[in-house]
């Protein structure tokens, strides 16, 4: 009603109500360009990971699986990258779970629903987590399948880094992944060839697979 009488050319609504918008109109340029999904990203995941570091790391090595990702993407990724190891600390069978909860429900801005949903099933898809649960089930129908799917992928690829290098980002350095047509590549320096293991190669398959790709590790020499 007062809308109507006042009629006003636009009008503004905020979700974090009034006091955030008087701290904005005080914040630098610089600051105000800021994404704050990544922020909150970066942060969240430098308080909750083993190793900080390794959120970029993640995104590098992960770098020739999405060469021609869009900017819109590659955010979600990055995203997804920090906040990768946030559920380490709890015990491994509601890992996927807590992680989940965690992002699907931090109050984040810079996110819409679908996006929010993307990056939260990402990280669930790290840990190994189904989508039996309510709010898993619920959150998936906020994605088409094709982002589900792509969510499944990114998950996966850092299963396998994660895999291959636990939280050392300076172990993940000695392997790199290739894309080859219908193959994905992992290549291993020789002097961390025991880093090959069972587990790795498993997951390698599994990252592959859900690419649609076959899969194959090799040292280099």
């Amino acid at each position: 009603r007062r809308l109507r009488r006042i009629r006003p050319a636009q009008v503004v609504v905020s979700a974090n109500g009034l006091r955030e918008g008087a701290m904005f109109e005080l914040a630098s340029q610089e600051t105000r360009l800021r994404d704050p999904l990544i922020d909150l990203a970066d942060r969240f995941g430098q308080n909750r990971a083993r190793a900080p570091a390794m959120g970029d790391a993640m995104m590098t090595f992960l770098d020739p699986l999405y060469a021609d990702e869009p900017p819109s993407d590659r955010r979600l990724r990055a995203a997804a990258c920090a906040l990768a190891d946030i559920g380490w600390r709890h015990h491994p069978d509601y890992r996927a779970e807590m992680a989940f909860d965690r992002v699907m429900f931090a109050a984040v801005s810079g996110a819409d629903h679908a996006e929010r949903a993307f990056v939260a099933h990402a990280v669930r898809q790290r840990y190994g987590g189904d989508a039996s649960t309510g709010d898993v089930k619920a959150t998936l129908q906020l994605l088409d399948p094709e982002r589900r799917a792509a969510a499944q992928r990114l998950g996966r690829a850092r299963r396998l880094g994660f895999a291959y290098a636990a939280s050392s980002a300076a172990l993940l350095k000695t392997a790199r992944l290739e894309r080859r047509d219908d193959a994905i590549l992992l290549r291993v320096e020789r002097d961390h060839a025991e880093m090959l293991s069972e587990t790795v190669r498993r997951r390698l398959e599994q990252c592959a697979k859900a690419f649609e790709m076959s899969s194959e590790a090799r040292l280099d020499a």
